[in-house]
C-alpha cells in the first residue's frame, strides 16, 4: 500500500508514493514510472489526470489527497471540487460501472 493509501491505481514502481529510489545510485527521486503522479500509467491517463490536477490547483490554490476509508480516490480541492482518478481511466479498464 502507497503512504497515500490503498488503490487498485497506485503505480506498481512506488506504490503510490510519487517517489522512489533511484537503482543506479539509491537518491530519492520522483517516480518516472507515473512521472510524479502516484497514478499506474498503464490503466490511467496520466497527462491527462495532471492537467486536471493543475487546473484544480490554479483554482484552489490548495490541494490534498483525496481518500476515504484508507481507499485513495484523487485530489480534493474542498469547496472548489475534486479530481477523480477514476474519470481517468484509460478506456480498456473501465469497468462497466461508468
Amino acid at each position: 500500500m502507497g503512504w497515500l493509501g490503498n488503490s487498485e491505481y497506485n503505480c506498481p514502481e512506488c506504490d503510490g508514493n510519487c517517489r522512489r529510489e533511484c537503482s543506479e545510485c539509491g537518491v530519492e527521486e520522483e517516480c518516472p514510472h507515473c512521472d510524479g503522479t502516484g497514478w499506474d500509467p498503464r490503466q490511467v491517463d496520466i497527462e491527462a489526470f495532471k492537467a486536471a490536477a493543475t487546473a484544480l490547483q490554479k483554482r484552489s490554490g490548495l490541494t490534498w489527497e483525496w481518500i476515504e476509508d484508507k481507499r485513495r480516490l484523487g485530489l480534493d480541492g474542498g469547496p472548489f471540487g475534486k479530481v477523480a482518478v477514476e474519470d481517468f481511466l484509460k478506456e480498456s479498464n473501465v469497468r462497466g460501472t461508468r
